[in-house]
Order: C-alpha cells, then sequence, then structure tokens
C-alpha cells in the first residue's frame, strides 16, 4: 500500500507503507503556465483500484495525477480561492468544495464539469460520499457556516441541512448507519443518516480546542484536535476509550488503512503510523512533511 500527505511547500509525498520509505515526491507544478501552483496541498483523494490521484491547492486549482508516471494529466482553476476538500465517491465521481462556498462534480476520466451544487453560505470544508445502494446515493458537505449539508446526488438538491453545531465544521467521515462530525466548537457529532437526528454530541478534547478531524478505523471511531490529542471512542457509551498523545502540535489529519493502521498528520510536521491493535507506533511511524 501507498500513504500521500500533501504539505505547505506544494508537494506531495508518497510513502511505502510495507517499508515506511519516502519513495517519491509530486511537485504540484504543471505544464500549464497560466496556473500557478507552487502553493498549500489543501486535500488530497485517491480513486480505488486505480493509479489516480487528485490534489486540490490553496490557489483554487484541481489537479489529475497518474501514478503509474507520478505525472498530472490535467489541472483546472476549480475554484475561485483556496479547495479546502475533495472526495470520490464509491461510484468515482469526483467531488470539490472551495473557499466559493460552491461543490463541483467532475467526471474522474474526461474531467468534465457535470454540475455546481450551491446552498453554503461560507467556505466548504469537508466533504463525503456514500454509495448510490444507501439513501439513493448521498454527498454530506460541511462549513464555516457551522452547518453540514446532505445532498441527493440523482437531483443535485439539497435534501437536508443539519445545524446542531456552534462553530465550523472541520471534517465529516460515515460509518454504516452514522455520519459523524467535528468543529471547531470542541465536539464531535453522531448522526443518524435516514433521519437526520443528532444522536449523541461527544466531548474529550482540551477544553476550548478545536477538533480539527474525524475518521473510522477498524470499526473504532478517532477524532483529532489542537491540543495535540487523538482520542479513540466509544460511541454507544459516549466515552472516552483511549487518548494518544505523541504530536507536539495540533493534529490536523486522520486516515484509516484498509489494513489495520491509523494515520495521523500534525502541524509538527510529522505523519505517524499508528497499529490500531494496539494503538501503538509502528517503527516507521514518523516522517517529515509541512502540513497547513
Amino acid at each position: 500500500g501507498r500513504l500521500y500527505a500533501g504539505g505547505r511547500d506544494g508537494t506531495i509525498t508518497e510513502w511505502d507503507l510495507a517499508t515506511g520509505l519516502d519513495c517519491r515526491t509530486l511537485a504540484t507544478s504543471v505544464p500549464n503556465p497560466t496556473l500557478n501552483t507552487k502553493k498549500s496541498v489543501t486535500a488530497l483523494c485517491t480513486l480505488p483500484n486505480s493509479s489516480r490521484l487528485f490534489s486540490a491547492s490553496e490557489d483554487g486549482s484541481l489537479t489529475f495525477w497518474n501514478l503509474a508516471t507520478a505525472q498530472p494529466i490535467r489541472s483546472y482553476r476549480a475554484h475561485d480561492g483556496y479547495v479546502h476538500a475533495v472526495c470520490v465517491s464509491p461510484e468515482g465521481r469526483l467531488y470539490s468544495g472551495g473557499a466559493d462556498r460552491l461543490i463541483n462534480e467532475w467526471d474522474v476520466d474526461t474531467g468534465r464539469r457535470h454540475w455546481v451544487l450551491a446552498g453554503h453560505t461560507r467556505w466548504i470544508l469537508a466533504l463525503t460520499a456514500c454509495p448510490a445502494s444507501a439513501n439513493n446515493g448521498r454527498l454530506y458537505s460541511a462549513g464555516n457556516d457551522n452547518t453540514v449539508r446532505v445532498w441527493d446526488l440523482a437531483s443535485g438538491k439539497c435534501i437536508m441541512v443539519l445545524e446542531e453545531h456552534r462553530d465550523w465544521v472541520t471534517s465529516l467521515c460515515l460509518g454504516r448507519d452514522l455520519l459523524y462530525s467535528c468543529s471547531r466548537d470542541g465536539s464531535v457529532k453522531v448522526w443518524d443518516t435516514g433521519s437526520g437526528r443528532c444522536l449523541r454530541s461527544l466531548r474529550g478534547h482540551s477544553s476550548g480546542a478545536a477538533v480539527r478531524a474525524v475518521t473510522v478505523a477498524a470499526g473504532r471511531l478517532f477524532s483529532a484536535g489542537d491540543d495535540k490529542a487523538v482520542v479513540e471512542w466509544d460511541v454507544r457509551q459516549g466515552r472516552i476509550v483511549r487518548t494518544l498523545t505523541e504530536h507536539e502540535e495540533a493534529v490536523v489529519a486522520l486516515c484509516a488503512g484498509a489494513d489495520g493502521k491509523l494515520f495521523t498528520g500534525s502541524i509538527d510536521g510529522t505523519v505517524k503510523v499508528w497499529e490500531i491493535g494496539e494503538l501503538s507506533l509502528s517503527s516507521f511511524g514518523l516522517a517529515r512533511v509541512e502540513f497547513e
């Protein structure tokens, strides 16, 4: 397997998870001279079972990569201002959201924009999608208008607005019939995806600390925040299982591996790799990378 991380220096670093070695670095400059993408890489996602990687930048660009050649296929000025979020649906649709308050849907093969979803009143910070077999296909978006919006992908319409958070909603993830969101208000909220009802509000990060990322790994819920901590939750009981405190600065990125690993990224410049069974750092769990 491979792990990818983007940083403030405008590069994307690839690691081999079997060895922990830095394999290569992708520079986000592209042949088109009208695009100045030597900017922070703000979001990444891959297309499963393919050699495609998609990266977003603070200058509003969206770049399609061929990982077989480590070369960009194409790059677009996708948004006005930062592109804060990208995700790929299980059906292979690519979505991007940015500071212009818009969500774009892209064809991953041709790069053509299918449609634009409008509804957020401020920047879009997070996106995640569920398969068409679940709830007829839905996209979830969140931003610094303090809301989570639910989109029907068949019609392109917003069908629900979830408004329990009191500050920016910074990250989203899905787990079975539940949606998880986290916020600068210090909470992680658990939502029923069918009704949109907030089932539980979890608080466990240090008082006043923003929660920056949330993910489900090996069936467990994790959150990370400005208090430098990664928290594992027992969602049913609403309690903290354990807290990981290896990072020296705010933890701003979480990613679940398919083989029982959890990846954490921090503005301390490191990516750490955790074996979830023991929740201990692997021997190659430290590598330098500049995060926002």
